[in-house]
């Protein structure tokens, strides 16, 4: 399944927040979205989407224009998990999860068994046994980002877009969640496109980095030709010592304060 943007513009009416974007993620692949604050890495993933219109240009899924298919058939193709998803009132980890499968739901609305084992399968698949009773909001920072893409997963879709999934995590669970998603990607050919700001996991994930700056694609490779020296000095405004994890021979960047 390929997700491709072919020359977009945003504007939110106070100028362009993306300018001719263009790029195509195809299956299997981890790309990690990178830039600086303000540079439209979350717009980018709501266009993707079809939750932002573009002001030019156009987002193409399996080959067909973005807009010409209903909410339901993208929610099949695509799962997205965003920055800000807290739950309103309570619910356990399991009917959150189960909220995954909505666009494969009968008439009736009602979950199957089918739903029943994704759902388990999806949660076991993220280290969450015995997190089913559990309610959302009683989650650790870690749990709660592992529910969240359990719930991703559940949804089957072929690609998934995530707004910082490693946010505010301890360095275990950052290397936990984008472990998961990379898995996903080589077992189930699943794509991903993923937005850090940490660029040594970018490193050390992704197969392809796309580096933005003020909407504009300035760099798109492999990680080990993109985190440049020099482009990360264009970009972030500041110098890193790069050399290479001698474990697993990854670029690794240390900032220069």
């Amino acid at each position: 399944m390929m997700l491709e943007a072919r020359n977009i513009d945003i504007d939110y009416g106070t100028g362009l927040i993306l300018e001719e974007v263009q790029f195509a993620v195809r299956a299997g692949e981890f790309v990690a979205v990178i830039g600086a604050n303000g540079a439209g890495k979350t717009s980018l993933l709501r266009a993707l989407n079809g939750t932002v219109e573009t002001a030019r240009g156009e987002v193409l899924l399996e080959g067909k224009e973005l807009g010409s298919y209903s909410r339901a058939q993208i929610s099949k193709k695509i799962a997205v998990v965003a920055q800000e998803n807290e739950t309103k009132f309570p619910m356990t980890v399991r009917e959150f999860v189960l909220a995954g499968r909505f666009a494969h739901g009968g008439p009736f609305g009602w979950e199957t068994e089918d739903d029943l084992r994704i759902a388990d399968r999806c949660l076991e698949l993220c280290r969450l046994e015995g997190f089913s009773d559990r309610i959302m909001n009683e989650l650790s920072g870690g749990e709660r980002q592992r529910v969240l893409l359990s719930r991703a997963f559940a949804t089957e879709a072929g690609i998934l877009l995530l707004d910082e999934p490693t946010n505010n995590l301890d360095l275990s669970n950052q290397a936990l969640i984008l472990k998961l998603v990379k898995k996903r990607c080589e077992t189930c050919g699943s794509s991903a496109l993923v937005i850090t700001h940490d660029l040594n996991l970018a490193a050390e994930f992704a197969d392809r980095a796309l580096m933005l700056k003020s909407g504009r694609i300035v760099a798109d490779g492999a990680p080990e030709d993109v985190l440049t020296e020099s482009n990360i000095s264009k970009v972030f405004n500041m110098n890193v010592l790069r050399d290479r994890n001698p474990r697993s021979g990854r670029v690794r960047l240390t900032p220069l304060f």
